[in-house]
């Protein structure tokens, strides 16, 4: 019996080892998810990329406006900073899938880490180094805090960035600055956060186009006014007034010389900006002449939008424009028509003529530049000249969008009602004919947005900006 009870007493021991044994060696580093913990991976890029997947496949972006540097915290529900990431010089950790030394790094990928569960939020800051020189210390000191330091929103809500725009310098590696937060979100299970930075500026596409019988050049275009600093972080609806009197110049290097209907285009970043008053925009000419007008789609222009304008230059004081679109399926709209004037027949009075593709939709903007009336475009109403249903056009319920029939050699008149800033009203024919659709590759226009649009948005319009010779001052 004594022989039986220690060979049990000798098989207890190994078993009780071996449980301790298989116990430490499941996790030497500490706890389990299975107590507490999970599993989580981020996945950031600017607004939009993590759709595309690259820089290149984004329309609306251009060329460096994405990650050049990264700092990203996992902050708990006390504010308590639990995971840092920093990708900046000669710190690296995380992942970019594009080279990040050119501003043009679309995503970065931080591989699975584990927390404790409980609210999170991730705070999200990109390309600062070159911003801190300017006056921001309250950035930087963002930036060097460590696991462990305190981090919330009332501390980054009194952060400003001055002038953002003015300062951005591809090629001397400035690029936009970013930021985001994202959450707070409840962590109770492992999971991938996919959080989208916010570019802190704006952007201006436009086209100048030439309808003068005669060539002209162009020196500059200038836009104001603008805000001078903007906040760190986004808060929808809000924008930091700064000195909202900045103006920005876009100067043509060499001058941009157009022949009667030829365009040229142009861009420039803006700082986030809410006027009271529409902006206004100036256009000189290597002859000294000062070409003025005014935009009637917007007062504001948010961080990570773009405004696509069309300014058009011409001798008349008042001017029919139309803009006539093609959707294909699955696509983004292309411009069939460019920004050009209509013509008005020399034999009827108030007649204007167009011919449209195809299946296409448009709109008619009119304009009236002279001393007593403010320049600018204005949607104008359309009507058919009768009840025809089987007319070649259709007329949305806005009164303002039209469509063409698919058919080809189809003609329709319709009445075009324009009124413009003193309320009064003009009213003049339109005879459309509707022609074949080419393959819309032999249009080579390509829009950027509807007035206002987000970076990633799908493009639709421009805002038509006519422009008159200023009054000498």
């Amino acid at each position: 019996m004594k022989r039986i009870r220690y060979i049990m007493g000798i098989c207890w021991a190994f078993l009780l080892g071996g449980l301790m044994a298989c116990s430490s060696e499941e996790d030497p580093a500490g706890p389990t998810s299975d107590e507490g913990y999970r599993t989580l991976s981020i996945e950031i890029g600017a607004e939009g990329s993590l759709a595309t997947k690259a820089y290149a496949d984004d329309e609306n972006a251009y060329e460096h406006e994405f990650m050049n540097e990264l700092c990203v915290f996992v902050v708990d529900e006390n504010g308590k900073i639990e995971k840092k990431f920093l990708y900046s010089g000669e710190t690296k950790n995380g992942e970019f899938t594009e080279d990040p030394t050119k501003g043009n790094a679309y995503e970065w990928r931080s591989g699975d880490f584990e927390l404790p569960t409980g609210t999170k939020t991730i705070y999200a800051f990109a390309n600062w180094s070159k911003f801190n020189n300017l006056n921001n210390p309250g950035w930087n000191g963002i930036i060097s805090k460590v696991e462990g330091d305190e981090l919330n929103d009332s501390e980054l809500s009194v952060i400003t960035i001055i002038n953002p725009a003015g300062t951005i310098n591809f090629n001397a590696g400035k690029y936009i600055p970013m930021s985001v937060k994202y959450g707070p979100f409840d962590f109770q299970v492992s999971q991938t956060a996919r959080v989208e930075l916010i570019r802190l500026v704006g952007r201006v596409d436009g086209t100048i186009t030439n309808n003068r019988a005669s060539a002209i050049t162009v020196k500059s275009v200038t836009m104001r006014p603008f805000a001078t600093e903007v906040p760190l972080m986004f808060t929808e609806g809000t924008y930091k007034a700064g000195v909202v009197d900045n103006a920005v110049t876009y100067s043509f290097a060499p001058s941009l010389e157009l022949k009667s209907s030829e365009s040229g285009t142009f861009s420039f970043y803006v700082n986030e900006t809410a006027n009271e008053n529409p902006f206004a925009v100036e256009v000189f000419l290597d002859d000294g002449t000062r070409m003025t007008g005014t935009l009637k789609n917007t007062k504001a222009i948010p961080r990570n939008h773009f405004l696509p304008l069309a300014l058009n230059i011409s001798d008349n004081d008042f001017d029919l424009y139309i803009m006539a679109y093609i959707a294909p399926i699955g696509g983004y709209p292309i411009q069939v028509m460019p920004n050009s004037p209509l013509d008005e027949s020399e034999q009827t009075a108030g007649l204007y003529s167009a011919t449209l593709p195809e299946g296409c939709s448009f709109q008619v903007f009119g304009s009236v530049v002279s001393e007593d009336v403010a320049g600018g475009s204005i949607l104008c109403d359309l009507s058919l000249n009768g009840q025809d249903t089987n007319s070649p056009v259709k007329i949305d319920d806005t009164g303002q969008t039209a469509y063409v029939t698919s058919l080809s050699e189809q003609t329709e008149t319709l009445s075009v009602t324009f009124t413009d800033a003193n309320d009064s009203p003009r009213t003049a024919d339109l005879l459309i004919t509707t022609k074949p659709l080419k393959d819309l590759d032999k249009y080579g226009i390509q829009t950027n947005g509807l007035y206002l649009r987000q970076w990633q948005a799908a493009p639709a319009w421009y805002e038509v900006v006519p422009l008159r010779m200023a009054n000498p001052e």
